[in-house]
């Protein structure tokens, strides 16, 4: 006891880190698209830049940091100088596209905590201008066919995805779509409707139209 004061001496002194080293949770990432020409499967979007299209999609990151706490999330360029920095929540970024836009592939977005560490996922860009691939499978061409017979159709697309297959016909034997009598759609595999309400007995084209999510249509050969 010196004075008024005590010391204590200890020959094993443990020093506690006042630093944070854990990284921030790796950001969970949401994509919404606000167009008919966009689609988003998880964290892919898929977009039709053909024609003169164009839109707009947003990608909102939920991350946390029990320590340090979250200093901010970037979120990358895409389209251009559009890159940006959120410090507080919600940490959003909405990209805007125009026709002919190319960008493709993965974007990645980075949460940096208190102390500077980061964290990051990835959404992925995927520009989309090819149709379906479509073929009526039933009915054969020159089949004869009933009031009510159910036409079917295979249809495919390798990014985007099916939205829906439209089944029409003509009179004659040719076909063009715009000018053809709807006859219904299906929105999901195995795509079929019956064919009600026939006209008079004669010779008909028949044809099924394929559209993809973002808007890409195709004409199968004509039955």
């Amino acid at each position: 006891n010196v004075g008024n004061e005590t010391v204590y001496t200890s020959a094993n002194v443990v020093r506690v880190p006042t630093g944070d080293l854990t990284p921030p949770d790796s950001p969970l990432l949401t994509l919404s698209e606000s167009e008919d020409d966009e689609h988003a499967d998880g964290t892919t979007l898929y977009y039709n830049p053909g024609g003169t299209n164009s839109g707009s999609f947003t990608v909102d990151a939920s991350t946390a940091d029990a320590e340090s706490g979250v200093a901010s999330v970037t979120f990358p360029a895409v389209f251009g100088v559009d890159g940006a920095t959120a410090t507080t929540p919600p940490y959003r970024r909405t990209y805007t596209w125009s026709a002919g836009a190319s960008a493709s592939g993965d974007r990645t977005v980075v949460a940096l905590n208190g102390d500077g560490l980061s964290a990051s996922s990835a959404f992925t860009l995927r520009p989309d201008i090819t149709g379906p691939v479509v073929s009526l499978s039933d009915p054969d061409a020159g089949a004869f066919v009933r009031d009510g017979h159910v036409l079917t159709a295979d249809a495919s697309d390798a990014l985007a995805g099916v939205a829906r297959v439209e089944f029409a016909y003509c009179p004659g034997m040719t076909c063009d779509w715009f000018l053809a009598t709807p006859i219904g759609a299906d929105s999901a595999a195995p795509y079929a409707v019956p064919w009600t309400g026939q006209s008079t007995d004669g010779s008909y084209t028949l044809l099924a139209r394929a559209t993809d999510r973002v808007g890409n249509s195709t004409d199968s050969p004509a039955a």
